[in-house]
């Protein structure tokens, strides 16, 4: 009998702890659309993310705006100061954290500053983009765009 109610203890044990282990599962990981105007990306959100530290490959989405790079471009356009004159290229590298917010905006070259400042107000206005996509999973990335109009 005694031996009965070790292997019943430990059957009791193994089951809390999968059912703790599952439950905690199901709270961190849960399948996300993120919805931006006519446009989506799916993925499994994960509060901490998953390492950001590789380049992304072809078979994995890098963060985007919603609509892609034809929207953006739309976008830029109608949200830049038309009194600048963009004869000249403006390159900037941001971060898109896993729930789309943009940070850490820095110039990539010698353009003017006026106009690094203008393209920075434009991505402000621009709202929350998509992150990329690892796995299945909602990941954090670098984005590094032109502004040449």
């Amino acid at each position: 009998m005694g031996c009965f109610k070790k292997i019943q203890k430990h059957f009791y044990c193994l089951f809390i702890g999968f059912f703790i282990y599952s439950h905690a599962y199901l709270q961190v990981v849960k399948d996300t659309t993120f919805i931006v105007g006519n446009y989506s990306c799916s993925c499994k959100y994960q509060k901490e993310g998953l390492p950001d530290i590789k380049p992304f490959d072809i078979n994995e989405k890098s963060p985007s705006y919603p609509g892609g790079v034809e929207a953006w471009e739309k976008f830029l356009k109608k949200n830049l100061n038309k009194r600048l004159k963009w004869d000249e290229k403006v390159v900037v590298k941001f971060h898109v954290d896993i729930d789309g917010n943009l940070s850490g905006i820095n110039l990539q070259n010698h353009a003017a500053v006026q106009k690094f400042q203008e393209l920075i107000r434009v991505l402000k206005i621009s709202g929350k983009w998509f992150p990329g996509v690892r796995e299945g999973f909602c990941v954090a990335g670098d984005v590094t765009i032109e502004a040449k109009l």
